[in-house]
């Protein structure tokens, strides 16, 4: 989302949404994270879980339950803005666990929401999650949910170009 100011007048640009995918797919605009990595989310559940999407590999991966979980039908973010207001994100870091304003909520636990999140694993960029409380990122990589001491969040970057 974008504050775009025109002379007098201030309107809102959506510059996210999710759009369904499968497979490997990477649709147009999609959100990179850096290293060829996309933010993804999954149904697992009942509930919406943050994941990743490297490309070159076969599906996208969410983690859970201490686990890194393939999916095979998801939802990519994408860029849905024009580029003449802004691109309508960031990435910010965290400090002492607390999570910056404007953090992209992409699904839940338990009716706790949850945040995407990108950090490194074996120096590759992973998507993953960040739930309120634990100071902590949770990314799937490697066939397991490894936690993450240092992050960053995906926020809204209100303001015009």
């Amino acid at each position: 989302m974008s504050d775009v100011t025109f002379g007098t007048t201030v309107g809102v640009e959506l510059c996210l949404s999710w759009r369904p995918a499968s497979g490997s797919e990477i649709p147009d605009n999609a959100a990179d994270a850096g290293g060829q990595c996309y933010v993804i989310r999954a149904e697992h559940k009942g509930e919406w879980v943050p994941g990743k999407l490297v490309r070159g590999q076969a599906c996208a991966y969410i983690s859970f339950g201490g686990r890194e979980l393939p999916v095979h039908s998801y939802q990519v973010l994408v860029r849905s803005c024009t580029d003449r207001f802004g691109v309508g994100f960031t990435w910010a870091p965290v400090r002492d666990g607390v999570l910056p304003q404007r953090a992209l909520v992409a699904g839940s636990d338990r009716g706790s929401p949850l945040f995407v999140v990108r950090g490194k694993c074996n120096g590759e960029v992973c998507t993953g999650k960040a739930v309120l409380g634990h100071h902590r990122a949770y990314v799937p990589y490697g066939g397991e949910e490894r936690a993450l001491d240092s992050f960053e969040v995906l926020v809204f970057n209100c303001g015009s170009k």
